[in-house]
């Protein structure tokens, strides 16, 4: 398989984990939104029933979730329709710090409250379940499945941190008010009950308050630090052994193209020589450029020569004659002088 065949495969498995990522979306939605409802409806004594759910983390977590899913859905939509890339490494990172506190929501009530709850009836209901179990479930797997994960980075890692961070203000804010939690209790969770036997510090033989609040937000902020670092690590190496290939470019695509500059360069050449042999097979049909003028400057020059010639000849002649004259009258003269010389005599 050459790697254009291999482009176009991959390009078809990006396309089949956009459409899971979608299914995926649609059941968070679905579950987080009917999850809330059913918590917001219950108005029984039961964990989290009632208007006051909404001071849980559990649906604060839930209602962040369904939001990141219905963003994603409508960017994925109308990047299907306009063909461009709307889905930014923004979106990304909002994905990963709530797709962190979802994981939490559902760690933590299924490994400490629940097990804290006992034989509590709601505990399992399907408001519960559907907050706690479904959502964060798919809402994992849509992160990993989500490809725009890759664009994530180390240092987004931090970010995990800020839902955390802010539930803790806003439950101590909550304490020191004395808002109802539900029960009678000034606290959401047994472990921000800051006047728990075992305090804010202290440990304690009496369960579940074994360690101080202190220590419990450190392990949860270790948490989802660590959870979050497993996740950015998981994504960029799904990307990578599945989609990385389709950022680079592939060594046929960059030989075919070195190729077809190479043949285009010849043809050039080719042109070039061809164009260079027809107008010297012009110029010696017609005779090169210039090759009149010379002929007659040299006939023009030929000319002259021959008329200096005549001029020099003509030259000559007169200086013969003018000589002849003037030794004839010089015999003349002579020839006077001797005359009356004799006729003395």
């Amino acid at each position: 398989m050459n790697n254009k065949d291999e482009k176009s495969n991959l390009k078809q498995k990006a396309r089949i984990f956009r459409i899971i990522s979608y299914f995926l979306k649609l059941v968070i939605v679905l579950s987080s939104g009917i999850g809330v409802g059913l918590c917001l409806r219950d108005t029984t004594e039961s964990f989290m029933g009632g208007t006051t759910a909404l001071l849980y983390f559990t649906i604060q977590s839930n209602i962040w979730i369904f939001a990141t899913a219905l963003v994603g859905i409508l960017l994925m939509s109308l990047e299907d329709v306009s063909d461009k890339r709307l889905v930014t490494r923004s979106l990304a990172a909002v994905k990963l710090v709530f797709t962190v506190a979802i994981t939490l929501t559902g760690v933590v009530f299924c490994f400490v409250l629940a097990p804290a709850l006992g034989a509590d009836p709601g505990t399992w209901s399907a408001a519960n379940v559907l907050t706690h179990v479904i959502c964060p479930v798919f809402a994992i797997a849509d992160f990993f499945v989500f490809t725009s994960s890759k664009k994530l980075r180390f240092t987004d890692l931090f970010y995990v941190t800020i839902p955390p961070l802010y539930y803790l203000g806003f439950a101590g804010i909550g304490y020191n008010l004395g808002w109802d939690f539900g029960g009678g209790n000034n606290f959401p969770y047994f472990f921000l009950n800051w006047d728990s036997p075992a305090g804010v510090f202290g440990f304690s033989k009496q369960m579940p308050y074994f360690m101080g609040t202190f220590y419990w937000v450190l392990v949860l902020l270790a948490f989802v630090l660590g959870v979050g670092a497993l996740y950015i690590f998981g994504a960029r190496r799904i990307y990578a052994a599945n989609f990385e290939l389709l950022d680079k470019p592939f060594e046929d695509d960059q030989t075919s193209r070195s190729e077809e500059e190479e043949t285009e360069r010849e043809e050039e050449k080719t042109e070039c020589k061809e164009q260079e042999f027809e107008s010297e097979e012009s110029q010696s049909e017609e005779g090169y450029p210039g090759e009149e003028t010379r002929s007659e400057s040299e006939d023009a020059v030929g000319e002259e020569a021959q008329q200096d010639e005549e001029n020099m000849d003509r030259g000559e002649g007169l200086s013969e004659t003018e000589g002849q004259a003037d030794v004839e009258e010089s015999g003349t003269s002579k020839g006077e002088e001797t005359k009356p010389e004799q006729l003395s005599e």
